[in-house]
């Protein structure tokens, strides 16, 4: 049995390997095979680690009933972090039938065995009253507890609270304090914020090249949103010469990599030139490509490409599909446009009320344009009223 273990170990760490690309090429249908050949003798990590790629479909079909399956033989031998898998698994109703009243149950087995990601989720939950009834104080405990373990997504959600006044009283000094404490720790979004606090004086002195430093450091690990925010330094000149070429090179390298910000962005520099020559065509397909993956931004740029008929047919039906889809996640910009629609009655039947509900969420949200619409519409209401007293 210890030789079989043995040699478990051995397939797990080269299966690592080839995971990760650490010494080899990377292959992750390689690593596979040796998780599964190592789970088969009995080892915990190979089982966690091939029931995360069932979860998430990475090097593998995804099945989440498999995943479950996995993180359940884990937790039968006593291991503390599938309790954490499983109680997830329960709460979104991933490969099991959803029940949040057995996740917490999990999740509160794991945090008094000091699980500290199960501390940071029981926080959250607390703090939204998501599962569980909203429990300011035991929140806070909770991500408090895992920060003092060192938990650095936990100071990250901590600093998050006092940053935004959320849940505590505003502290920007304490927010700064927990950012630096997880950024110590290789944090990447504790990087980005501190780098954004330096950038635009908030919570500490301005200190632009400060900022841009902290975004260089967190792209070194890998964190796109780190380098769509250098790559807008090197774009404006912000800490940094101006470089567009390198701006492009960031977006292009955060884009592949699934960030859609950054696709966004670099849409936006083909179609108008900036920095590459000029391909509507290639805006297009990145603009379609963000919006598909979930960004308003770019739907509101699709549609508006949809609706003047620019590098694609002229097509009012899409362009309300896009416009509708963005106001529907959120997108203040996507409200205004199809307010204006509805106020012209351009692609929908004409509807002054409706284009004034639409006009007055956007602007719920800080949107200046729709603040402008309102008052434009507000006195044209009032000389209607004027010009009916004087006809009377």
């Amino acid at each position: 049995m210890g030789k079989e273990l043995g040699n478990a170990d051995s397939m797990f760490a080269l299966g690592f390997c080839y995971q990760e690309g650490d010494g080899v090429e990377k292959d992750k249908k390689r690593a596979m095979e040796l998780f599964q050949k190592a789970s088969e003798l009995g080892h915990v990590c190979a089982m966690l680690n091939l029931g995360i790629s069932f979860e998430c479909g990475d090097g593998v079909l995804q099945n989440t009933e498999e995943a479950y399956h996995l993180f359940q033989q884990v937790m039968n031998k006593g291991e503390r972090n599938a309790l954490v898998k499983i109680g997830l698994c329960f709460f979104h109703g991933k490969g099991v039938r959803e029940d949040k009243k057995k996740a917490v149950s999990l999740f509160k087995q794991a945090a008094d065995l000091g699980q500290t990601y199960a501390m940071l989720h029981l926080g959250n939950w607390y703090l939204r009253g998501n599962g569980v009834p909203h429990d300011q104080k035991r929140g806070l405990h909770l991500l408090q507890q895992a920060s003092d373990l060192g938990n650095s997504h936990a100071l990250v959600n901590l600093a998050k609270c006092f940053d935004n006044g959320d849940n505590v009283r505003q502290d920007k000094k304490k927010a700064i304090e927990l950012y630096q404490r997880a950024a110590i720790v290789e944090n990447t979004n504790a990087m980005v914020k501190l780098g954004l606090s330096y950038l635009n004086g908030d919570g500490v002195s301005q200190d632009i090249e400060k900022g841009v430093e902290m975004f260089e450091k967190a792209s070194t690990f890998g964190s796109l949103y780190a380098m769509f925010n250098l790559a807008i330094c090197y774009e404006k000149g912000e800490g940094v010469e101006q470089d567009q070429q390198k701006a492009i090179t960031l977006y292009r390298q955060a884009s592949e990599k699934g960030d859609t910000s950054s696709m966004f962005n670099l849409a936006d520099c083909y179609l108008n030139g900036n920095g590459v020559v000029q391909d509507e065509k290639k805006a297009f397909e990145l603009y379609q490509l963000a919006s598909n993956k979930g960004c308003g931004n770019a739907m509101v740029n699709l549609a508006l490409l949809y609706l003047h008929g620019k590098t694609v047919p002229h097509d009012k039906k899409q362009a309300l599909t896009w416009l509708q889809r963005a106001a529907e996640i959120g997108n203040s910009n996507a409200m205004v446009n199809l307010g204006v629609c509805y106020l012209r009655g351009e692609c929908v039947r004409q509807d002054k009320n409706k284009a004034i509900e639409l006009f007055q969420c956007a602007a719920e949200k800080g949107d200046v344009d729709a603040v402008t619409k309102l008052k434009v519409i507000d006195v044209a209401c009032q000389w209607v009223r004027k010009d009916k007293k004087v006809r009377e």
